[in-house]
């Protein structure tokens, strides 16, 4: 089985339209098709962070003091810790033993969404919006950029792209949505119940 086989299919190709951003009054410097793929991040992450609660719900369901503890995190690693440990003591092999990888993959893409959606993006030009009237600048992909509290790159140089922190192509955010849809994916059916076996003739 291929690769792309893999992938949702509305991740598998560029939309062929965007509504206008010219109705919003704070236009980013960041090409339409990005702004698209940025989108899937989130939405792909929000149904990701909504398959891990409600398997952990399963998991925990009829302990009253454990699913009190589990009400009280607020953060993304104390949740995958728990995830991680109701895996390795309520799912079958070879789940269970395989159980720090699976949430392994879970941790890295999370910390890639979080650069993605947490950080500035800038340095595309979008054509035909109105900070880039008669299409005076070339369209190119916008880049992630560095932050007061990131520590400095050492350089001369007075080229812009010196304050570059990640420089993620349109393929690039693609990847990472499509990385958290087969998580998506994944979580889906490794967690589903087994088919009811067929009745006996």
């Amino acid at each position: 089985m291929s690769k792309s086989s893999l992938e949702p299919p509305i991740l598998q190709t560029d939309p062929l339209w965007f509504p206008s951003r010219n109705r919003f009054d704070f236009n980013p410097a960041v090409p339409d098709r990005q702004l698209w793929a940025i989108g899937m991040v989130a939405v792909q992450w929000g149904a990701l962070e909504t398959l891990v609660d409600m398997e952990i719900r399963k998991f925990i369901e009829g302990d009253d003091d454990l699913l009190s503890q589990y009400k009280k995190v607020r953060n993304l690693r104390d949740t995958l810790d728990l995830f991680q440990r109701q895996i390795e003591l309520k799912s079958p092999e070879p789940l269970r033993s395989n159980a720090a990888i699976f949430v392994g993959r879970i941790r890295n893409v999370a910390s890639q969404r979080h650069e993605v959606m947490h950080r500035l993006w800038g340095g595309g030009m979008p054509e035909d919006s109105w900070n880039n009237p008669g299409n005076l600048y070339p369209e190119t992909d916008a880049a992630l950029l560095r932050q007061s509290g990131d520590k400095p790159k050492k350089t001369k140089s007075e080229d812009g792209r010196v304050n570059i922190h990640w420089a993620l192509t349109f393929n690039g955010i693609r990847k990472i949505a499509t990385d958290i849809a087969t998580l998506n994916r994944d979580i889906s059916m490794l967690f589903s119940p087994p088919p009811e076996p067929p009745p006996a003739a």
